[in-house]
């Protein structure tokens, strides 16, 4: 959840370069999003207006959700989940990265109950730093196998007076 940000569109393509069949890719953006299929993604889900009346039938039989969200895009999404969810004992693991919709979650206990839905947080503090040591590797060999594409917009300092009205939505990079 979270596809059409840099991290989304890389956690897209890192999941293929691991070896997943199916990757749904979750959010708003029309164009970002429909642009995830070029990274990878078998499906997507457009995130409604009104997050709670999204159809998230698409990732009902997912084994892992990595989430940049949170929130109460968290919330409505577990629920629709949990609601498609063909067997419900199979585990689904919840990864928490990121909260670009809020910060908190309230999430309905009798949800958890009814579903095989550990939750997981991804951040300093998750993995000791021996684990994180044993996993860059992989994690960078997987990303130069894919070819890993990042859209991103390169501006010069100097410059910062004429572009910094006008920055969009890519990643920014500002080079000395």
């Amino acid at each position: 959840m979270g596809a059409t940000g840099v991290s989304g569109q890389t956690a897209v393509q890192v999941c293929r370069a691991f070896g997943a069949s199916e990757v749904v890719a979750i959010g708003r953006a029309g164009a970002k999003l429909e642009g995830t299929r070029e990274l990878g993604a078998t499906e997507t889900i457009s995130l409604a207006e009104e997050v709670a009346e999204t159809d998230f039938g698409p990732a009902g039989n997912m084994d892992v959700v990595l989430d940049y969200l949170w929130g109460y895009v968290a919330e409505a999404a577990i629920k629709g989940i949990v609601a498609k969810r063909q067997n419900p004992s199979k585990r689904l693991s919840w990864v928490e990265i990121g909260a670009l919709g809020e910060d908190e979650c309230a999430i309905q206990g009798s949800l958890l109950r009814k579903a095989n839905i550990p939750l997981y947080g991804c951040g300093p503090g998750s993995w000791t730093f021996q684990e994180l040591n044993e996993e860059i590797p992989k994690m960078l060999d997987a990303i130069v196998a894919v070819g890993l594409k990042a859209k991103y917009d390169e501006r010069k300092l100097e410059d910062i007076d004429e572009w910094w009205p006008e920055v969009g939505g890519d990643r920014l990079v500002v080079k000395p």
